[in-house]
């Protein structure tokens, strides 16, 4: 007779490091073999604030059931605790990064205070492919700057490595885990029985029960449409700016910098990857900030609110790090400019990962060299 983990085998920090021995203990204890064995067809899935504060919960959906899943059980998630955040993540950040950068904790966390979240337990049709397998594959790499066609990050438009859409769990042992934060064993297994019972059926659509509770999550929960999109904001934000310095005739309109804007806009609304929008996005918006930083020095004894040095810092893209987004989000608010809570997390994060979009961009110039020198032989 099997054991649990020869039943359930995981690739992931979790189990490689051995801190889900009591958990497969438990798994012996209150599940029958046929239970347990039914696990690997089912995946914990959660959709994220970003997510379902966009509108994006049912695209998402749609996605993942397009693709050879069924949803079985969703419950909304409209008062997370500090500690179900701390649970959930504290194997997946450290699988990313060792020392649990405090960074990483912090602006994860502040997500998940912004909006509801939707958990979701999904099974894998037809018995071939686990449904980890399937989500893994489906929901791309963490961050967007590395996606393709077909993922769904790459698809329905993630920010950046922490507002992403979704998380998933690593494999049918950690479902169990992150599934247990929020809900009970007894209810772990309803679900798994109802989903056997599915797949016995060979049933290929949602039952009426989690049909039904999922309208009524959806219509519950999409009061709002916020929007995700880093480059949209960070636009918005600077053409915020230099309304107000314009107003204040701390600056003065130009007609080359309307001019840029209108190229900058045009990257930012290109239907094209992430990667390749905010790479067409600095080639003109980095320049500019060189020109404006020029132009303007001689006037920063004028300016005391400091938001000309912001509206020049944000134009330098590949420079924007933490420090210079807190301190533009700060100076923003200070001074009157509207700015969301929403679009300081996206800012935030998006500058806090900003090496992810170097990175990608270096690859992308490295393939991109290498083809010209292919073509040229």
């Amino acid at each position: 007779m099997k054991s649990v983990s020869e039943i359930l085998p995981e690739d992931s920090y979790f189990v490689n490091n051995g801190f889900h021995h009591e958990l497969l203990n438990d798994i012996g204890q209150r599940l029958t073999t046929a239970e347990t064995e039914h696990l690997q067809y089912l995946s914990f899935v959660l959709l994220k604030p970003d997510a379902v504060m966009s509108g994006k919960a049912k695209q998402v959906i749609d996605f993942l059931e397009h693709s050879g899943l069924n949803v079985v059980d969703v419950s909304a998630l409209l008062q997370p605790h500090p500690s179900q955040f701390e649970q959930l993540y504290k194997f997946n950040l450290t699988r990313y990064n060792q020392q649990n950068m405090l960074g990483a904790w912090w602006l994860n966390r502040r997500l998940y205070e912004m909006g509801p979240s939707l958990l979701l337990v999904v099974r894998s049709r037809g018995g071939r492919c686990t449904a980890h397998t399937i989500v893994s594959t489906l929901k791309g790499p963490s961050s967007p700057y590395q996606g393709r066609v077909n993922e769904l990050r790459y698809e329905l438009g993630a920010s950046n490595r922490s507002i992403n859409l979704m998380h998933s769990s690593d494999g049918p042992i950690s479902t169990v885990r992150e599934f247990l934060i929020f809900h009970s064993w007894d209810r772990l297994r309803h679900v798994i029985r109802t989903s056997m019972t599915a797949a016995v059926n060979n049933c290929v659509g949602q039952d009426a029960t989690v049909k039904r509770d999922l309208e009524r999550i959806l219509m519950s929960v999409s009061t709002v449409c916020i929007e995700t999109d880093f480059l949209r904001v960070l636009f918005a934000l600077k053409q915020r700016v230099r309304t107000l310095l314009i107003n204040n005739k701390v600056i003065e309109a130009d007609a080359d910098v309307e001019q840029i804007y209108q190229k900058l806009w045009c990257a930012v609304a290109k239907q094209a990857s992430l990667l390749a929008r905010t790479i067409q996005y600095s080639e003109f918006s980095s320049p500019l900030a060189a020109l404006l930083r020029k132009r303007y020095q001689s006037q920063g004894s004028v300016d005391k609110t400091g938001l000309l040095q912001v509206y020049c810092d944000l134009h330098d893209i590949e420079q924007i790090n933490i420090d210079v987004a807190q301190l533009a989000c700060c100076t923003i608010g200070a001074n009157g400019v509207y700015i969301d809570d929403w679009e300081q997390l996206i800012l935030e994060t998006s500058a806090y990962y900003l090496t992810d979009f170097l990175h990608a961009k270096a690859r992308a110039c490295t393939e991109q060299s290498s083809e010209v020198g292919l073509c040229a032989e």
